[in-house]
C-alpha cells in the first residue's frame, strides 16, 4: 500500500512537471560572447526562483540563464553567444509558477569579448505581457546613388508575433516600397544626403503598436 502511494505521489509530480516545461529553444554557440547583467523583474516585480531570461538576436537564441535571488530581487548574468559587435539583442522571460512567457521591451547590444550592465549599471530586465519594440542601431544606413537595399523590420523587432504589417512615411528622394516586414529602398537618382523614413508598425486591427523611424545617407 505504501508503495502504491508513493507511485501515485510519483506520477502527479510528473504530470504537474510536464505541464510546467520551460520552452524548447536551442543556444546557438559562437566562440566568443557577451557578458550581460542584468535586474529580472515582471510587470515590475522581482522575478522568483525558476524564472528564467533568455536573449535573442533575429529569432536565434542566443542564452539561457535562470534567475537568482540576493536581498529580495532577482539578478542574471549571462553569456549572450556572438561574434559580430553591435548586433541587436532582446529578451524573453519565463515564468515557471505560470508556465508564462513574458516580452521585454529593453534591448541592446553584443558587445563581444566585454561586458554590459555591469553593476551598478545593471540592465532592466522587466518582463511584460505583450508588446513590441522596434530598435534600430543607431548608426546611420548608408547607400550609394542607384543602389538597392533591403531592410528587414523584423529582425529590429522583439517579437513579430503581433506584426500584421508596417507603413513606411516620409521618403522624397528615395524610393520605398514595403512587402510585408520587409522594406525595399532604392536610391534612383543621383541625389546625395540624409533622409529620415518614418515606419510604423500594425497589428491585425491595422492599429500602429509600435513606431520607429531610420536615418538614411546617401553619399558618392
Amino acid at each position: 500500500m505504501i508503495f502504491s502511494r508513493f507511485t501515485l505521489l510519483l506520477l502527479i509530480a510528473l504530470a504537474v512537471a510536464g505541464l510546467f516545461a520551460m520552452p524548447v529553444w536551442d543556444i546557438t554557440v559562437y566562440p566568443t560572447s557577451t557578458v550581460a547583467y542584468g535586474n529580472v523583474t515582471l510587470e515590475g516585480e522581482p522575478a522568483e526562483q525558476g524564472d528564467m531570461v533568455y536573449a535573442f538576436v533575429n529569432q536565434e537564441c542566443r542564452g539561457k540563464q535562470p534567475v537568482k535571488l540576493s536581498d529580495g530581487k532577482a539578478y542574471m548574468t549571462m553569456n549572450i553567444q556572438g561574434l559580430t559587435d553591435h548586433e541587436p539583442v532582446y529578451f524573453k522571460i519565463w515564468d515557471a509558477s505560470a508556465d508564462s512567457i513574458y516580452e521585454v521591451n529593453f534591448t541592446t547590444y553584443t558587445k563581444p569579448n566585454s561586458d554590459i550592465g555591469y553593476p551598478p549599471d545593471v540592465l532592466p530586465i522587466n518582463g511584460v505581457r505583450a508588446g513590441v519594440t522596434f530598435f534600430f542601431p543607431p548608426e546611420n544606413l548608408e547607400m550609394h546613388p542607384y543602389e538597392i537595399r533591403t531592410l528587414d523590420v523584423g529582425y529590429y523587432c522583439n517579437t513579430t508575433e503581433f506584426i500584421k504589417g508596417i507603413r513606411v512615411f516620409g521618403a522624397e528622394n528615395l524610393e520605398v516600397v514595403p512587402d510585408g516586414l520587409i522594406i525595399n529602398i532604392t536610391t534612383t537618382s543621383a541625389w546625395t544626403g540624409d533622409e529620415k523614413i518614418e515606419i510604423e508598425i500594425l497589428n491585425d486591427a491595422d492599429e500602429v503598436i509600435e513606431y520607429g523611424d531610420v536615418l538614411i545617407t546617401v553619399s558618392p
